[in-house]
């Protein structure tokens, strides 16, 4: 589903999207401009200006939005700056300090969360109906496995080996190419999905974007009225991370140990990128995990079913 933008800044957002790529800016997030977008049409926005009730209004009492606040302000404030830029008049935008805390707080979710997600994405239908059997694959992979979403969409059919369960993970976010485990459950989910379409070595093994899998979680956890601060796949990752640290402590792994491992699993370049996983997550011991030794399936999160089992 391609995202479009329908309000009376739709040419503006569209323009500022071209004009990032055109000075190699960092892209602005499609799906936080789409939250802004349907702000504008909420509150019937028949003019190209933005007051101040505008603003602080979309921040702080936007209450059909799927982002945070801070991740409001952090939009409205470039979009604004933006129409500035380029000419616009009555365009108000003010500076907010926030808390760090307030930045982003994760939704870890609960096995009886997952287990409702996987069965709702289980019995979806859609137009395309590749992505019948394409979603429940996907975020189970997702969800057992931590990878990002980013790393998931770059999988070929050939970078697949089910004879050792692992998956070659090549140049991911921070160029660190990787070998990653999955468990016999989700070996299960691969087979069948790989006996219903038929594949050639060089093949994605998904044809979604970002953009689309986000809306449809979205829409998934949505459906479900599962209450979190905003909705993003990426939580899927900050579970599997909490879950898994979880598991290696009631395993009795050192802490100093398992923290070591689970960077170089995850595919970050150091130590407080994993520890920002945790920090951020209530529910956690303190004392929180570095490496493990070896390598064993049944730490990782086991996920039920795929595809219609």
């Amino acid at each position: 589903m391609e995202i479009k933008f329908k309000s009376v800044f739709k040419k503006d957002i569209n323009n500022m999207l071209l004009y990032e790529q055109a000075m190699n800016f960092k892209y602005s997030d499609k799906l936080n401009l789409y939250d802004l977008d349907n702000y504008f049409i909420s509150i019937n926005k028949k003019t190209k200006d933005i007051n101040e009730e505008d603003y602080y209004n979309y921040i702080y009492n936007y209450n059909n939005s799927n982002i945070n606040n801070y991740q409001r302000y952090l939009i409205i404030i470039k979009f604004c700056k933006y129409l500035i830029r380029f000419g616009n008049t009555n365009i108000f935008f003010e500076e907010i300090k926030f808390k760090d805390n307030v930045l982003y707080q994760p939704h870890i979710y609960s096995k009886e969360e997952i287990e409702k997600i996987f069965n709702l994405i289980d019995n979806k239908k859609y137009k395309n109906t590749r992505f019948n059997f394409e979603y429940p694959v996907l975020f189970r992979l997702l969800y057992s496995t931590g990878l990002r979403i980013s790393e998931a969409l770059n999988i070929k059919f050939n970078d697949v080996d089910l004879s050792d369960n692992s998956i070659n993970i090549l140049l991911s976010k921070e160029n660190i190419s990787r070998k990653i485990y999955f468990s016999n459950t989700m070996k299960k989910v691969l087979n069948k999905y790989f006996k219903l379409i038929d594949f050639k070595n060089n093949d994605y093994l998904f044809t979604t974007t970002k953009e689309n899998s986000q809306l449809t979680f979205r829409n998934i956890v949505n459906e479900l009225n599962i209450k979190t601060i905003s909705i993003r796949q990426h939580d899927l990752r900050h579970t599997f991370a909490v879950e898994s640290f979880n598991k290696l402590i009631k395993m009795d792994i050192e802490p100093e140990e398992a923290l070591l491992y689970l960077e170089k699993y995850l595919g970050h370049s150091n130590i407080s990128s994993t520890e920002y996983y945790l920090h951020m997550t209530n529910n956690m011991k303190k004392e929180i995990i570095k490496t493990m030794k070896n390598y064993k399936p049944d730490l990782y999160p086991k996920v039920k079913g795929g595809i219609n089992e």
